[in-house]
C-alpha cells in the first residue's frame, strides 16, 4: 500500500510537561513547565499498486 493523500480531520489545542534543566554554578535543577500544543488527527489514504484498491487509515 502506498499513500497518496494526507487529510487533517481534528485539530485540538492542548498542553504537554516539558522538562527544563538548568546547570547553575554546580547545582543541578530541573522543573516542569506545561507548554502550548496542537494535536492533529489525520486520515492516511493509501492505494494498493497491485490492484488500485482504496482506503484510509487513522
Amino acid at each position: 500500500m502506498k499513500i497518496f493523500k494526507k487529510e487533517v480531520v481534528d485539530e485540538k489545542s492542548s498542553r504537554i510537561k516539558k522538562t527544563l534543566h538548568h546547570n547553575s554554578g554546580g547545582q543541578k535543577q530541573s522543573e516542569q513547565v506545561l507548554v502550548p500544543a496542537t494535536m492533529y488527527t489525520y486520515h492516511w489514504h493509501r492505494r494498493c499498486k497491485e490492484c488500485g484498491h482504496e482506503d484510509y487509515v487513522v
